[in-house]
């Protein structure tokens, strides 16, 4: 990877708007999505206000997140080995279906390309498998790395059955995990005589809180407030880890143009992944943002009127599939740590 100096690559311009008749000349051509000149219009014309408000465009250069063109095609070409962005080799339908939420959550083609890469070649999961879950894994901003590093850990080094290596490391990627500290824990529970069960239970409790303390980042609760892994696992004990996974990540608020007033909202691994050992620096100086999205209603609500609105056992769900527009803090549009070169 390039150098870890961090080379803004958006400019603070205003949000181009998506104009329907662009959307629609897209989604009819062969390089969109391939749709009658009818449906393509009326598509475009439903979706060309949210798509605006997002910050989403039909192309960007290189890839980046937000970008339809980049999702497209990182979806519907073939796998390539030759490729640092290996295709996910989709029917056009299946992109189809995916395309709007993936783009409307912000996912980085190359993160999609790198999530199916892992899944495919180093779990070893059968290609329908790997498709489905890069997409699942991709919607709750899992690292590649950490994908790869789990399952590592789990099948080459501890040498468990594959399948449950294979389910053991998707949960810890969605939850993010450190791989070292999962091994040493669950070797550490089998010298004590710890069943196979409990030393994986352990370890990955442990795994989870390794990877929190070091990088940080909470996760808000189903009372939409914000808390770590300890403390959803003492209230929440036994259900913790479901409980986890559901519960959006927390973002903080950090000026992506030194010296300008340019802020942008960041997941906490995200600044570790492009700031190296100043990424957690930079999360524990920064602030809470305040996110937001678009409800169903076609209204823009913060986490506390999503639970307002939808009730504390539903915001939750409703919150993962809603369009994501940027915090209240931040410049437009919405960016990730996906467009910062480093």
């Amino acid at each position: 990877m390039q150098s870890r100096v961090a080379t803004l690559l958006f400019l603070l311009v205003p949000c181009a708007a998506v104009t329907p008749q662009a959307l629609a000349a897209w989604f009819n051509s062969s390089q969109g999505i391939m749709m009658s000149s009818r449906n393509s219009s009326a598509l475009a014309y439903k979706e060309a206000g949210v798509l605006t408000q997002c910050g989403i465009s039909i192309y960007k250069e290189p890839l980046k997140a937000g970008d339809l063109q980049g999702l497209r095609d990182i979806m519907i070409d073939g796998p390539s080995p030759s490729k640092e962005c290996s295709g996910l080799g989709l029917p056009m339908v299946k992109v189809r279906e995916a395309l709007f939420p993936l783009a409307k959550e912000h996912v980085d083609p190359v993160r999609l390309s790198g999530l199916y890469l892992a899944l495919r070649g180093d779990l070893n999961m059968s290609n329908n498998a790997s498709q489905q879950m890069a997409i699942e894994l991709a919607m709750a901003h899992a690292e590649p790395q950490q994908l790869t590093d789990a399952y590592v850990a789990l099948d080459h080094e501890l040498y468990l059955p594959t399948s449950t290596a294979q389910a053991a490391s998707v949960v810890l990627a969605k939850a993010g995990s450190d791989a070292k500290v999962l091994l040493s824990t669950y070797k550490a529970e089998k010298r004590k005589g710890s069943s196979d069960t409990v030393a994986l239970q352990l370890s990955t409790i442990a795994a989870v809180n390794a990877q929190l303390s070091s990088h940080g980042g909470g996760r808000y609760a189903k009372d939409a407030m914000l808390y770590n892994s300890t403390e959803f696992q003492k209230h929440y004990q036994d259900a913790w880890m479901d409980e986890w996974i559901d519960a959006p990540m927390e973002k903080r608020v950090v000026n992506y143009i030194p010296g300008q007033e340019g802020f942008q909202a960041y997941r906490a691994s995200e600044l570790s992944d492009f700031f190296g050992t100043d990424g957690p620096k930079l999360w524990t100086a920064a602030k809470a943002a305040t996110q937001q999205r678009i409800a169903s209603d076609g209204k823009t609500y913060t986490i506390e009127e999503f639970k307002q609105y939808f009730g504390a056992n539903s915001w939750q769900a409703q919150w993962d599939f809603a369009p994501e527009v940027a915090c209240k803090e931040c410049a437009q549009p919405v960016h990730t740590a996906f467009e910062v070169l480093v």
